[in-house]
């Protein structure tokens, strides 16, 4: 069996006012950079506007592609995180879990009989899967699972997932490799089919020998569960060959802007990833490493921010899903 150490890149965003600062800058200067990038003329101002604010298919797949989404957390975090997911994109989910060591109504966070930590992050994963399909595999078609400092944009998690059959057995993410080894990483989220699901807990968590008990890094054993037992590892590029989920954060946007520091990347990456705008899909789902003040920055810029004179480049004028979503090179 595979060991692999806990992967880390927090220092990467320091805790240090200054170094808070400097990051916080830095990401309003590349989503307000990304959405620039992505614009077109004022001619279509006003028609965007209104697709925005009413959002017809936005609504309608809401309804379609119904997704649970639960949210790995602890007591520590459930202020100086949680919460801030709870109001943020968290609310966008179909039905929001947040799962934790201790119960806690200002979050509805549910807690389970298991040690905090890094090394016991399997554990409460089990648990929380088990959980779900107990009382809501019925009522979802999907099932995600993300960090408390994880931000998602989630009508794009629902485009990406609106071509796929819940009842096939599959889940996505930001796929990751190691020799014999293919899981996603989960600090940028992974998303479950019903199927999935189903398979995970009736067949690969009774068996040991296919699924350990006793695992550290929930990300990885993830993988190994779902492969024995068919779940298939879905590709998450769009049709450009661009990224969707990132297990760093939004400085991912910036060229070479973990040159010297994501050296693991590499390593485990399935995918050749590339750092800057135009390597980043505009269909993008999700970011890791996402502050508190970020995600607010996120839902201001994402779905407030109009540039008077720059909308989107795409503009829908019927419900429909036109662009392939996966990478055909």
């Amino acid at each position: 069996m595979v060991s692999v150490k806990a992967l880390s890149v927090d220092n990467d965003y320091g805790n240090n006012g200054t170094r808070s600062i400097s990051n916080n800058r830095l990401f309003l200067s590349l989503i307000i950079g990304f959405i620039i990038v992505n614009s077109v003329p004022e001619k279509h101002q006003d028609q965007h506007h209104n697709n925005h604010n009413n959002r017809p298919h936005t609504r309608k797949i809401f309804k379609e592609v119904k997704v649970l989404c639960w949210i790995l957390t602890s007591p520590d975090n459930h202020i100086k995180r949680a919460q801030h997911v709870k109001k943020t994109w968290g609310k966008r989910c179909n039905k929001l879990i947040f799962v934790s060591s201790q119960d806690d109504t200002r979050i509805d966070a549910i807690g389970f009989n298991v040690t905090e930590g890094r090394d016991f992050l399997w554990d409460k994963t089990r648990a929380a899967f088990n959980h779900i399909y107990e009382n809501y595999l019925d009522e979802y078609d999907w099932f995600l699972k993300a960090d408390d400092d994880t931000y998602v944009i989630m009508e794009n998690l629902r485009y990406l997932l609106a071509s796929h059959d819940p009842n096939i057995p599959i889940y996505f993410g930001s796929k990751f490799q190691l020799p014999g080894a293919t899981y996603m990483s989960g600090g940028a989220g992974y998303v479950l089919s019903k199927e999935a699901l189903k398979r995970l807990v009736e067949v690969a968590f009774e068996n040991d020998q296919i699924c350990r008990i006793d695992g550290l890094n929930e990300d990885f054993e993830m993988g190994l569960c779902l492969h024995s037992v068919g779940v298939i590892a879905g590709d998450t590029r769009d049709s450009k060959g661009r990224s969707r989920f990132h297990p760093l954060g939004i400085s991912v946007l910036r060229p070479n802007a973990f040159k010297n520091n994501a050296t693991w990347l590499w390593k485990y990456q399935y995918y050749v990833f590339n750092f800057g705008l135009k390597h980043i899909s505009d269909r993008a789902i999700s970011f890791h490493y996402v502050n508190s003040n970020q995600m607010y920055l996120c839902e201001y810029l994402i779905y407030r921010l109009r540039p008077y004179g720059i909308t989107s480049n795409e503009v829908q004028k019927k419900v429909g899903f036109i662009e392939p979503n996966s990478y055909k090179p």
